[in-house]
C-alpha cells in the first residue's frame, strides 16, 4: 500500500558467477501490518538472495538478511534504493520512517544512506566505525541514545527516493546524486560521496555527511522560501533545488553515459518529477545560487525532456545492437514501463561500462558465512507491546522432526513458525539467534513433533531455574508450547553461543538428529567500550557431527570467502553428541596467521593468544578464532575428526588491511573476575567424577529432585574434575576459570575460562556463583552418557540471591497463526 513493498532491486556487480540479488522490501517482522503503528508496525528489511538460473526464478529458501529498519510510522517515506559504488560497497537509501526527527539522530538509521560491504559488514573507514560510542544497529535500526550506527554514511533526508551513481567517477572513488522528496516547500538534489567533506559545524556531527533535514529543507530552513543572510545552518547544500508550485516530488534520476547519445548530453543528469509528470535535463552552472532572493534561486540550467506521467524509476540499459537505452517506469495504474532509444544513423556506441567489482569479490562459489549467510536464517524478534510481562523483545521457535523414508532414521530440527502443512524440518542448524545485552527475552518453543522436548541455552549467564533455563520443564508433543524468558543483563558478556535441545533420556538423538542452532550475544559494550577493529568482521561456523555426514553450517564442504591481508573473527561452534574431543585444523601451509581470542563464549585474558593452525575442540565447544591469510586466490582446507574436511577457506585478491591487530586486554564483568589469587573455604571445595551412568558414584544419577550438593551464592567455588578426557564435563549458569598451574593439557589454558572441559588427569577449576543461583546443571557431554544419568545438579543458595519462582507451564497452541497474532497487554 502506498509506497511500502518491494522498493529496490539491485544485481550483484559479480551477478554472472555468484547469482546474488539485493532486495530492499517492506517486512511485517511483527506479525502485523498496521497502517500506523510506531512500535510494532512493518519494518524495511534489506536481504540478499540468490537467483536460479536454470528456472529462472530468485531461491526462496536462500534469503540472507543484511539489515532490518525500525517500524515504519507511516505507510510512506521509506525510500530503498540500493546501489553498488566504484568502490565496490553497498549503499542504501532509507527514508525517515514517518519519524523526521530521527534524520537527525546519529543512532537511528532512519533518513539515511548506509554503506556496508556486501555481505553486510562494516566498513572499516564509515564515519563511526572506528568511534568508541559505534554500534551496529541492523538488528532493530536504532540504538541507545549516546551511541552512533556504525552503517551510517550520511544523515538529514527525508524521502530519498532514488539516488544514484556517478558512473564517470575513477576507480574507488564514489559520487552520487539523491533525490529528496520535499515536504510543503522544496524539492532537492543533493550530491555526495568518497570525496565530499562533511559540511557541518555541529560538534556531535562531525565525520558524517548531513543534508539537513529536518532543520532544513532545500536550501532554507524548513517552511522558509528565502535563506536569510545566506544561512544553511553549516549542512550540505543541494547540488540543484527548485520551489513547489501546486506540488512536486523529485523522483527517479540518471546520468547519462557519455557517447550514447549527442555529445551534449554526454553525463548530463536527467530527473523526474511526480508530480509534475515530466523528465528534465540538468545542466551545472558555477555562478553561485541566490539564496537571498524570494524565492531562493537555483542557476543550475534545466530543460525539459519528455511529458509522462508519475515516473518513479529510470535506468539505462542494453538494447538491440550494442546500443544503450533508457528504460522508464510509472506509478500509475497502468504501471508501464517505456523505453527512449537514440536514432540518430551516426551514433557510436562505446563499449558498456564494465561493472565495479566489490571489495569482498571472491571467485565462486561465495559462502561468506556472515550474517544472514547462516542456512538458518535470522531469527526475528518482536518488540513493544507485541511482548508480554513488559519484555522488551519475544518470539517463536518451533521443534519439528521427521523420518528419513529411506533409512527410517529420525531427523529434528528448529525452524521458524510455519503457516501450512508443507513446511519442511531442516535437520540443524536452526536459525541464528542473536541477543543484545541490557534487555530481557520471551522465546516460545512450539512442539510440532511427536515427543517431548525442550530448549537449552548453552553457555548463557541466566538462571536455572523457575521459566529460566531450566532444563527440568519440556513441552509435550503435539502443538503445545513453552515460554523460557532469557534476562541478558547490562553486564552479560558478549560471545559466541549454541542452543539445543536438552530433555533428559532423549538429547542424544534430538541433538544428534538436527536439534540445535548458534547463538550470539553481541559484543558488550557497557563492559568493553573499545573493541578490536576486526571484531564486527565475523565469518559464522557451526560443524555439526552426525552419524550420516559432517555438516557445516548444514552444507557439505561449506566455504567461506576471505579477502588476502584482512583480518576476520571467526566464530566456530562444534555440534557432536559424542562430545570428545577431537583437533580443528587449518592446513594453510603457514600462509594464514591464525590466533584464538576467545574460548566458550569468554574473551581471553590477553588477545589475541598464541599463534596456530591446530586446535583442540570438543563436541560443544566454541571458539572464536582472528584469522589473516596471504595466499592470493588460493584455499585453506579445514579438517575436524580424524582428519576429515568440514569447510574451506577461499581466499581472494590481496587489499591494503583497514584492521590492525593489536594487543588488547578486555574488561570482564563481576562474574568473570580473576580468581586465582583467591582464598577458598574448604567448605567450597568439591571433587567431581563422571561415569557412564553416574556422577561421583554408582548411586549417584539424574534425580530433578534431589541436588548432588548445596553450595553458597556469591562465593567462590574449587571444583576438582577427574579425568574428563571421555567424560566431557559442563557446567551451566557459571564459566570455570582453570586453576591447574600450567594449564589442563593443551587445550585448556590456565587462568581462561570455559563452560566445557575435557582434559586428562585432574583439572582443577573455579567458578564464582555470582548474580543467580538455584538450580545449576552439571552432567557429561557425551549426550548417550548424560542420557543415561550422568547429569546432576547443585542447589546454589545464600543471602541476597535473587530468586526467579516465576512458573510458566506449557500449554496447548495447535493454532500457529492465533498464537503469531496474539497480543498480551
Amino acid at each position: 500500500e502506498t509506497e511500502r513493498g518491494l522498493g529496490s532491486i539491485q544485481l550483484h556487480p559479480n551477478f554472472e558467477t555468484n547469482h546474488y540479488i539485493y532486495l530492499y522490501y517492506t517486512f511485517p517482522k511483527f506479525g502485523n501490518c498496521d497502517r500506523e503503528n510506531p512500535d510494532n508496525g512493518p519494518i524495511n528489511r534489506l536481504s540478499r538472495w540468490t537467483f536460479d538460473p536454470t528456472t529462472n526464478t530468485i531461491d526462496a529458501s536462500s534469503e540472507y538478511v543484511l539489515l532490518d529498519t525500525a517500524s515504519t510510522r507511516k505507510t510512506h517515506h521509506n525510500s530503498g534504493k540500493i546501489e553498488f559504488g566504484n568502490d565496490g560497497l553497498l549503499y542504501v537509501s532509507i527514508g525517515d520512517l514517518g519519524a523526521s526527527v530521527e534524520a537527525q539522530q546519529v543512532n537511528s538509521l532512519a533518513g539515511s544512506i548506509i554503506r556496508l560491504t556486501d555481505v553486510g559488514d562494516i566498513p572499516p573507514d564509515n564515519p563511526f566505525a572506528q568511534d568508541a560510542q559505534g554500534v551496529r544497529c541492523h538488528l532493530t535500526g536504532r540504538a541507545s541514545d549516546g551511541k552512533k550506527c556504525q552503517e551510517l554514511y550520511a544523515i538529514g533526508l527525508r524521502n530519498p527516493w532514488r539516488f544514484i551513481m556517478d558512473p564517470h567517477t575513477t576507480t574507488n572513488k564514489v559520487r552520487f546524486f539523491v533525490n529528496d522528496v520535499g515536504a510543503a516547500t522544496w524539492e532537492e538534489i543533493s550530491q555526495g560521496g568518497t570525496d565530499w567533506e562533511n559540511a557541518t559545524d555541529w560538534n556531535w556531527q562531525h565525520g558524517i555527511q548531513n543534508f539537513g533535514w529536518a532543520v532544513r529543507e532545500g536550501p532554507c530552513k524548513r517552511d522558509e522560501t528565502t535563506c536569510t543572510n545566506g544561512w544553511n545552518g553549516g549542512y550540505i547544500h543541494p547540488f540543484h533545488f527548485y520551489i513547489h508550485e501546486g506540488g512536486g516530488a523529485v523522483t527517479a534520476g540518471t546520468f547519462v553515459p557519455s557517447g550514447i547519445w549527442p555529445s551534449e548530453y554526454d553525463n548530463k543528469y536527467l530527473y523526474a518529477d511526480f508530480v509534475f509528470g515530466k523528465m528534465y535535463v540538468l545542466t551545472h552552472d558555477s555562478e553561485p545560487d541566490c539564496l537571498d532572493c524570494n524565492p531562493a534561486v537555483s542557476y543550475n540550467t534545466v530543460e525539459e525532456f519528455t511529458s509522462f506521467p508519475k515516473i518513479i524509476t529510470m535506468k539505462f540499459g542494453p538494447y538491440h545492437g550494442g546500443q544503450q537505452a533508457l528504460y522508464y517506469t510509472n506509478g500509475g495504474s497502468s504501471g508501464d514501463m517505456r523505453r527512449i532509444v537514440y536514432t540518430d544513423a551516426q551514433q557510436t556506441t562505446p563499449p558498456p561500462t564494465p561493472l565495479p567489482t566489490t571489495s569482498s569479490s571472491i571467485p565462486p562459489p561465495l559462502r561468506p558465512g556472515a550474517l544472514g549467510e547462516y542456512p538458518g536464517a535470522l531469527f526475528p524478534w518482536k518488540s513493544g507491546n507485541e511482548c508480554p510481562n513488559g519484555h522488551d523483545f519475544c518470539g517463536i521457535i518451533e521443534f519439528c522432526m521427521n523420518q528419513d523414508s529411506s533409512d527410517a532414521q529420525l531427523s529434528y530440527g528448529y525452524r521458524l513458525p510455519c503457516f501450512t502443512q508443507e513446511c519442511e524440518c531442516p535437520s540443524g542448524p536452526g536459525p541464528l539467534i542473536r541477543l543484545i545485552p541490557g534487555n530481557v527475552y520471551q522465546i516460545t518453543l512450539r512442539n510440532t513433533g511427536n515427543e517431548p522436548t525442550n530448549l537449552h541455552t548453552h553457555g548463557l549467564h541466566i538462571v536455572g531455574d523457575g521459566n529460566g533455563d531450566d532444563v527440568t520443564r519440556d513441552v509435550p508433543s503435539g502443538g503445545n508450547c513453552l515460554d523460557y524468558t532469557w534476562n541478558i543483563t547490562s553486564d552479560h558478556p558478549g560471545g559466541t553461543h549454541w542452543y539445543h535441545a536438552h530433555r533428559h533420556t532423549l538429547s542424544e538423538k534430538q541433538v544428534g538428529g538436527g536439534a540445535f542452532g548458534m547463538l550470539i550475544v553481541e559484543d558488550n559494550t557497557n563492559v568493553n567500550p573499545v573493541l578490536p577493529s576486526w571484531a564486527n568482521h565475523e565469518r559464522i561456523m557451526q560443524v555439526h557431527v552426525s552419524e550420516r555426514a559432517i555438516l557445516t553450517n548444514g552444507r557439505q564442504n561449506e566455504i567461506f570467502g576471505i579477502a588476502s591481508n584482512q583480518w576476520y573473527r571467526f566464530r566456530v561452534s562444534i555440534v557432536d553428541a559424542d562430545a570428545v574431543p577431537y583437533n580443528l585444523v587449518f592446513d594453510d601451509q603457514s600462509m594464514c596467521d591464525i590466533h584464538k581470542v576467545a574460548s566458550d563464549g569468554v574473551w581471553r585474558g590477553t588477545v589475541p593468544g598464541p599463534k596456530s593452525s591446530v586446535w583442540e575442540l570438543t563436541g560443544a565447544s566454541r571458539a572464536d578464532f582472528a584469522i589473516r591469510c596471504n595466499n592470493t586466490n588460493g584455499e585453506v582446507p579445514i579438517f575436524y575428526r580424524r582428519d576429515e574436511l568440514v569447510a574451506r577457506i577461499r581466499v581472494g585478491s590481496w587489499e591494503n588491511s583497514p584492521y590492525r591487530m593489536e594487543q588488547w586486554k578486555p574488561n570482564r564483568p563481576d562474574s568473570l573476575k580473576d580468581m586465582l589469587s583467591e582464598s577458598v573455604p574448604e567448605a567450597n571445595k568439591f571433587l567431581v567424577k563422571l561415569g557412564f551412568d553416574y556422577i561421583n558414584n554408582d548411586e549417584t544419577r539424574w534425580d530433578p529432585l534431589v541436588p548432588l550438593a548445596t553450595i553458597a551464592y556469591n562465593q567462590v567455588h574449587e571444583w576438582t574434575l577427574v579425568d574428563t578426557v571421555l567424560h566431557p564435563f559442563h557446567l551451566h549458569l557459571y564459566h570455570m576459570q582453570i586453576a591447574t598451574p600450567n594449564g589442563c593439557g593443551p587445550a585448556y589454558e590456565e587462568g581462561e575460562f570455559y563452560d566445557t572441559i575435557s582434559a586428562p588427569g585432574d583439572c582443577t577449576v573455579r567458578f564464582r556463583t555470582a548474580d543467580i543461583g538455584q538450580r545449576c546443571v552439571l552432567h557429561c557431554h557425551v549426550l548417550y552418557h548424560e542420557d543415561n544419568g550422568s547429569m546432576s545438579w547443585v542447589n546454589v543458595t545464600g543471602d541476597g540471591m535473587p530468586m526467579n519462582n516465576v512458573q510458566s507451564p506449557s500449554y496447548s497452541c495447535p493454532d500457529i497463526t492465533s498464537l503469531v497474532n496474539k497480543r498480551v497487554t
